[in-house]
């Protein structure tokens, strides 16, 4: 620090403050298929009309589960990653205008126009609307914020704006079955001059513009548009009405009967939870889903995915070290069919993952009929539940908190031995009770080893004490390897764990932080904390002696 010399009173303000923060219990992660939306990109999805607005309407033949899944956990709590899956084939909408001049009021001058046209081929990356307008197919191309069939619904007009010189409105409007006329959703005042603004000084440039206000369209404008004087501008011409957007497909997702094609999407979503699928809009893969330090989050979601949907899921929890995922044993009929699924096809062996049983038939108020759900449809709403009034170690099982709403029917009642079976096997059942109703009941992971990761709420308690740890203790990378940080550090561990404690996830705790000679050699700085997670009662023996 500076030595003050000359004659005065001299203030420095340190901060020695630091405490443990606490981050969110529950952040969740699933990949799924949609009618619309980004594809191939993760988003953060905040509520059930965020989920509407951005991916549409669920409808289990055409998507799959796991829009309801996303749907029952966003219902309690705001706070999921999604990312909308398409196949690599699957292409753009869009709508495509040329530059061209024409002498339109016979002054012998020219005007600048724009001419509609139709591309030569479909567009399933960004990279070739880019082409497009570097080779001079193409000035002013319009394109939706995701690849598919929903897009061709839209369409776009231009009219010039009465409030700003050379600039236009542009309204962007949705076909709605049954009705002729589209529904206006959007409009902006836009200019075609890169440097153009508003009176606030915001850009009014085209591209910018939908960029960062719209929900549905962008649009991508070659360099031979902008040096154009804007006197001669009439770019309105071709929107004498509204111009569809078309050419958008989804690619090999559906068979021929417009059913889902498993066989060939089920790659994509496999790809889609390692970060492999490639983003159309960058052409880069999705690779910060594989890193803890990019996303956040500490469960992922299954949703009646195929078996290699649930290996990639496995693997992304394993890699990645800090989330625990949440899958079902596929739809079985019968208890030993799951057991035998379970032994053969689904033989995890990992505390970072939890196998449920069995599938239950709900009302699904968006089709208006009753299918049959995936268990992870129930284990989404009593986790983000439990979370929400409790704590992410409470354990979201059990007649308290672990009960499931609006179940008409389930596939099979486990009976008899098949209970003990389950046990054993690590499946957690969903138990009809003739007082209690339908219940998630197990806690356990899929590890088959003996040791208290067997059970659910106690990895998750230890996974959250890691993130919330490794968070904080960032902080004190590059600070002095010495007793002063160390004992800095420990205080906070423990003020952090006893809170943990108080709060009841834990029985005890111990603490210590130190640096022998070899680590201080290699910089490193060792924390050793030796705890027990408080358990969860699963057995009540009652002895009753009568006199």
């Amino acid at each position: 620090m500076a030595y003050n010399i000359f004659p005065g009173v001299y203030t420095t303000i340190r901060d020695e403050s630091f405490y443990v923060q606490p981050l969110p219990g529950a952040i969740g992660f699933i990949c799924m298929f949609s009618e619309k939306g980004p594809d191939n990109v993760v988003r953060m999805t905040t509520g059930p009309q965020d989920l509407i607005a951005t991916y549409g309407k669920g409808d289990p033949a055409k998507y799959g589960q796991g829009w309801y899944v996303a749907m029952q956990y966003l219902g309690i709590l705001g706070n999921l990653y999604t990312m909308r899956v398409t196949p690599s084939d699957a292409t753009y909408s869009v709508l495509c205008l040329k530059h061209d001049t024409t002498d339109l009021d016979s002054d012998g001058i020219d005007e600048d126009v724009l001419t509609n046209i139709v591309p030569s081929s479909t567009i399933s990356l960004k990279s070739v609307i880019d082409a497009m307008l570097i080779n001079n197919d193409a000035d002013v191309v319009f394109y939706p914020v995701g690849r598919g069939s929903w897009y061709n619904n839209l369409s776009v007009k231009i009219t010039p704006a009465l409030t700003y010189e050379n600039a236009y409105v542009i309204d962007i409007y949705q076909a709605i079955e049954n009705v002729n006329v589209p529904a206006l959703i959007e409009s902006f005042t836009v200019s075609f001059n890169r440097d153009m603004k508003d009176v606030s000084g915001e850009s009014m440039f085209i591209e910018n513009v939908l960029e960062r206000y719209s929900e549905y369209i962008r649009a991508s404008v070659s360099d031979r548009i902008d040096p154009l004087a804007g006197d001669t501008w009439h770019f309105e011409l071709p929107f004498s009405s509204w111009l569809p957007l078309s050419g958008g497909t989804d690619g090999s997702m559906y068979d021929a009967y417009g059913k889902l094609n498993w066989d060939v999407v089920q790659n994509d979503l496999a790809n889609a939870y390692v970060g492999l699928t490639v983003n159309p809009l960058t052409g880069e893969t999705s690779e910060e889903v594989v890193d803890p330090d990019c996303l956040m989050f500490s469960v992922v979601f299954d949703a009646g995915y195929p078996t290699p949907v649930k290996d990639r899921i496995i693997d992304l929890c394993e890699s990645r070290t800090d989330c625990f995922a949440f899958l079902d044993n596929g739809d079985n009929s019968r208890p030993q069919t799951a057991l035998t699924t379970r032994s053969v096809t689904h033989n995890y062996q990992t505390y970072q993952a939890a196998l449920y049983e069995m599938y239950t038939k709900v009302y699904d108020t968006f089709t208006g009929q009753y299918i049959w759900m995936t268990p992870v449809y129930h284990v989404a709403r009593a986790f983000a539940k439990t979370e929400r009034d409790y704590a992410i170690w409470w354990p979201f099982a059990g007649l308290n908190r672990g009960t499931c709403n609006g179940i008409k029917d389930v596939r099979y009642r486990l009976v008899g031995g098949y209970k003990d079976q389950f046990k054993l096997s690590q499946l957690n059942p969903i138990m009809r009770w003739a007082q209690g109703g339908d219940t998630i009941w197990g806690n356990w992971t899929c590890q088959s080893r003996p040791s208290s990761l067997q059970n659910i709420h106690v990895v998750l308690c230890l996974l959250y004490i890691k993130r919330v740890l490794e968070w904080n203790l960032k902080y004190f990378i590059y600070e002095f390897n010495d007793s002063y940080t160390h004992s800095i550090i420990k205080d906070n561990v423990n003020k952090f764990l006893g809170d943990l404690q108080s709060r009841r996830a834990l029985e005890w705790y111990s603490v210590k932080v130190f640096a022998n000679d070899y680590d201080k050699k290699i910089n490193r700085c060792q924390v050793v904390i030796d705890l027990r997670v408080t358990g969860a009662i699963e057995v009540i023996s009652i002895t009753l002696i009568a006199h």
